[in-house]
């Protein structure tokens, strides 16, 4: 009959066995998945395992039981998003839904709110951290999670919030990196002609660690720091070459070399003549 092979359809795409009341104005085309209907109270996670015959019995069980928050998962997800390893966190905050989804509607609730205000409090800390002022929160979650019809759907809402507050961090340190890198150019146009100046200089003036700043300049630029001040320095000495008539060991001087065979080998390299050359050729 219809109704058997109803039965039969659900029990071999679910591997659920149903008892089916149909009224005498009920017609089969219309009539919906039984599994379906029951899943309706719970639109979480599927009642049972495939296999299970379902009872009014386990319903009720079902509906009383109750789950609550691993805090050791909790903390590590925390620990994962202030270090901005999205990757691992999102993992964690699969695997927190996850667990919460096992109890009733009630306790999902009250556990999926618990988890709502906690990724706001440390996406608000991670933005604070990093220096960010106005913060991106999700508030607007904490009024709608009742609204989600299914932890995937929940979850998509989570990892929107969490790589929206990555991308803000990010760009802000990318911003801010940027700020330092050209405060460091702006001090070597300035002091390069200090003899024994260095990235040291530089970072005793910025107030932060030299060997980070150099990795951060490379980074930024695609040229070393000495790469960086060599260039600027032949150019100021391209400059007193051809516009004055100081001595080249006077030059070599004025632009902050202390060793003039180094300087020749340093211009040379830059320029593809000695110094004399240059000033022969470009001399007013």
């Amino acid at each position: 009959s219809a109704l058997e092979t109803l039965k039969a359809a659900i029990n071999d795409a679910f591997g659920v066995t149903v008892t089916v009341f149909v009224s005498a104005k009920t017609k089969f085309p219309k009539l919906p998945s039984v599994y379906s209907e029951l899943s309706k109270s719970l639109p979480y996670r599927t009642l049972f395992e495939r296999g299970s015959i379902i009872t009014s019995a386990m319903l009720d069980a079902r509906q009383m039981y109750e789950t609550s928050i691993s805090e050791t998962l909790l903390r590590r997800f925390s620990q994962n998003v202030l270090q901005l390893d999205m990757a691992s966190a999102l993992v964690d905050l699969k695997q927190l839904l996850e667990s919460i989804s096992r109890g009733s509607y009630k306790s999902f609730q009250v556990n999926v709110l618990q988890l709502a205000v906690a990724l706001d409090e440390v996406l608000n800390k991670l933005q604070v951290n990093n220096g960010i002022e106005k913060t991106v929160t999700i508030d607007s979650l904490l009024y709608t999670v009742s609204s989600f019809e299914s932890v995937e759907s929940l979850y998509g809402a989570f990892e929107l919030a969490i790589l929206q507050a990555e991308q803000v961090v990010v760009q802000n340190k990318n911003s801010h990196q940027s700020s330092v890198v050209t405060e460091m150019q702006e001090i070597i146009k300035r002091m390069y002609g200090v003899k024994d100046f260095s990235i040291i200089t530089v970072s005793e003036m910025i107030g932060m660690n030299a060997s980070y700043l150099g990795k951060l300049f490379k980074r930024n630029t695609g040229t070393t720091f000495i790469e960086f001040l060599h260039m600027v320095r032949m150019e100021a000495a391209c400059n007193l070459l051809a516009t004055t008539d100081l001595q080249i060991v006077d030059v070599v001087s004025s632009v902050g070399f202390s060793d003039v065979p180094y300087f020749y080998k340093v211009f040379k390299k830059a320029n593809g003549c000695t110094p004399s050359t240059y000033r022969q050729q470009h001399g007013s």
